[in-house]
């Protein structure tokens, strides 16, 4: 059976060790677990933005070239019409003649489109 002063020596000894560990942390502020936080975000931004605008499923067309069609279309916020006519028109396609029909034919759409509106 322990005694009370085996715990009471016990207890000391326990006291007497957890004195001597070192429980220190830093301390880092909201602004500062903001800013991390910001970092990560754009730094994941970029890479998803690089990772979209060099992948290209379904050939090479496009990536050849430094501004993608979807960029142009995303800037000047075109519909879905002139978005094609802007995609066909960019392609690097051994049959040139067909996406320039195809261009053709959106834009005589569109401009369809505009006339029954008016």
């Amino acid at each position: 059976m322990i005694e009370n002063t085996e715990i009471k020596e016990l207890y000391e000894d326990l006291i007497r060790e957890e004195s001597t560990k070192d429980y220190s942390f830093q301390v880092i502020s909201d602004s500062k677990i903001k800013s991390i936080g910001e970092e990560f975000n754009d730094a994941y931004d970029k890479a998803i933005e690089f990772c979209l605008g060099n992948k290209q499923i379904g050939g090479n067309h496009y990536v050849s070239h430094s501004i993608q069609p979807w960029d142009v279309i995303d800037d000047w916020d075109l519909d879905y019409y002139l978005g094609n006519v802007i995609k066909y028109v960019l392609r690097d396609k051994v049959d040139k003649v067909e996406d320039l029909e195809k261009a053709i034919h959106y834009l005589e759409k569109k401009i369809q489109l505009l006339k029954e509106s008016k």
